[in-house]
């Protein structure tokens, strides 16, 4: 969280692994205010890949649910060295 704060670098790429119901949406919720209190724009829906900046934020919750196209965009984000993405699934 601290790094994401700083918008540190170490904070450009996370995946979040666990069951439902143990906290992984709590804890992209807290990402967010973190994000957004260091100045980033945050993002909630791959959607919004479009508007993505360099030092924005997009961060998804059941990401296992999507469908393949923004599988796909996610993959795209992931591989590129700008904005900070965080996946839950």
């Amino acid at each position: 969280m601290h790094e994401a704060a700083a918008r540190s670098a170490a904070a450009r790429r996370v995946d979040v692994i666990g069951p439902g119901g143990h906290g992984k949406t709590v804890l992209l919720d807290a990402l967010a205010a973190a994000f957004a209190a260091s100045g980033a724009t945050v993002h909630r829906e791959p959607a919004d890949l479009a508007e993505l900046g360099v030092d924005d934020a997009l961060l998804v919750d059941d990401a296992h649910l999507l469908p393949p196209d923004d599988l796909e965009r996610l993959a795209a984000l992931a591989s590129a060295p700008e904005g900070h993405l965080v996946v839950a699934h």
